[in-house]
């Protein structure tokens, strides 16, 4: 179980609170110039030409994107996936999604508005592993990249298994 602050158990238990929890998404591609970040929560303002409405986290600036975000199960032995619906509001989103061929990382962090730069969640190491896009938004799955952590060999040269070994 992850450890909350004060603060976020508060407002978790609460009927009516005014803290906010705040989605930061960090995607990383090699062909991206810098990582892409997005916020759910427009907690300030970030510039004035263009107009822009984010969070500010660990010195980054997070650009706000309405967005619904399904954070992974933490049911064990199942496989940690989630998924990210995002409003078409962002003109290269769907360019960006089709012009790269490798799978694109994707961090997340759960911050409230109030205190944004203590992380009271995080999900670190999702790749992309399907994403759809019609008018009006952006479907993006994730999951676990588990391939490394696949024994290799797959199988071990014994003799039950490779019976040419027996002597």
């Amino acid at each position: 179980m992850p450890y909350h602050s004060l603060n976020f158990r508060a407002a978790a238990e609460a009927d009516a609170t005014g803290e906010i929890p705040v989605v930061l998404l960090t995607i990383t591609h090699p062909d991206l110039a810098e990582p892409e970040r997005l916020s759910t929560d427009p907690t300030i303002r970030l510039s004035t030409d263009p107009l822009i409405y984010g969070t500010r986290h660990g010195g980054q600036d997070f650009k706000f994107l309405p967005m619904g975000v399904q954070t992974p199960d933490q049911v064990e032995n199942t496989s940690l996936e989630g998924a990210l619906v995002i409003e078409n509001m962002h003109a290269g989103l769907i360019q960006a999604l089709r012009s790269v061929t490798t799978r694109a990382t994707v961090d997340l962090a759960i911050v409230l508005a109030s205190s944004p730069e203590l992380v009271e969640e995080a999900y670190t190491g999702f790749v992309v592993t399907d994403a759809s896009a019609d008018v009006g938004s952006v479907e993006i799955r994730l999951g676990r990249d588990v391939a490394p952590e696949e024994p290799f060999p797959a199988d071990r040269m014994t003799s039950d298994h490779c019976p040419g070994l027996r002597r």
